[in-house]
């Protein structure tokens, strides 16, 4: 699957954007300032802002991600996380994982796994597929990597160093500062 046929799923950033803060904030918003949930709104001008109406505080609905900090459309980020994602998976669960996060048919499921080489995601292959630059490329593999190593570990230590698969709604997993360590 090529990034010209991953960006039909969101076909404006706006819609890579709903898709993350939609699985972020999956029981409604909530005020990092004043911790309550009623009247936090999407803000119209950004849609990546929220804003508390009952302490005035805007915040970012990406904060505690890997992609708070970004300027990058998220689309690319979401490419990379997906070409990541499948090429760790084996078997059906590749499909499975396609098929329940982006809603693909099992027909492009199969498509994309197919055209999907692990040996093929390196940096270099990323700038020039998604004609950004090498520092960029980089960084996004770096960070998309750095968080799926953190998921596995934190979940291996809570389940009592046993290995254990991460389930397909953990996608947007915290950042390494955000994992309390202790």
């Amino acid at each position: 699957m090529t990034y010209n046929d991953f960006i039909k799923l969101f076909p404006k950033e706006d819609d890579a954007i709903d898709w993350i803060i939609l699985r972020k904030y999956k029981n409604g918003y909530k005020c990092p300032k004043c911790g309550l949930k009623k009247n936090v709104y999407r803000q119209n001008y950004n849609r990546r802002f929220l804003y508390c109406n009952n302490c005035k505080y805007e915040f970012s609905a990406l904060k505690g991600t890997i992609f708070e900090n970004t300027h990058l459309d998220l689309r690319m980020w979401l490419y990379v996380k997906m070409l990541l994602e499948v090429s760790s998976k084996r078997g059906s669960s590749r499909q499975y994982y396609l098929h329940k996060m982006f809603g693909m048919s099992q027909q492009l499921a199969k498509e994309a796994i197919r055209q999907i080489d692990i040996e093929k995601i390196t940096a270099m292959s990323l700038k020039k597929e998604l004609g950004i630059s090498y520092q960029s490329a980089y960084r996004i593999l770096d960070k998309v990597q750095y968080d799926m190593v953190q998921y596995f570990v934190m979940h291996s230590q809570k389940n009592n160093n046993t290995i254990k698969t991460h389930k397909n709604e953990d996608f947007i997993k915290p950042t390494s500062s955000q994992v309390k360590k202790g």
